[in-house]
């Protein structure tokens, strides 16, 4: 779970403060794929990136079909 705090600026000089969460899970590819493909979907591609840098990449993104 990652735990988001967002301020933004508004016109008279205030902060308007916003808080949300996100939840990762985390499955094995075979696992992921035969969910993808018991709701219809077909995996066409994986791409490989990390979200906060340039890093090693540490997830997946599945291009799908329906």
């Amino acid at each position: 779970v990652t735990d988001l705090t967002l301020f933004t600026k508004l016109e008279d000089g205030n902060f308007k403060k916003e808080n949300d969460f996100i939840t990762q899970y985390y499955h094995s590819k075979d696992r992921l794929k035969k969910m993808l493909k018991k709701i219809g979907f077909e995996v066409e591609s994986l791409r490989d990136f990390n979200l906060h840098s340039d890093e090693k990449p540490d997830k997946q993104i599945y291009i799908c079909t329906k």
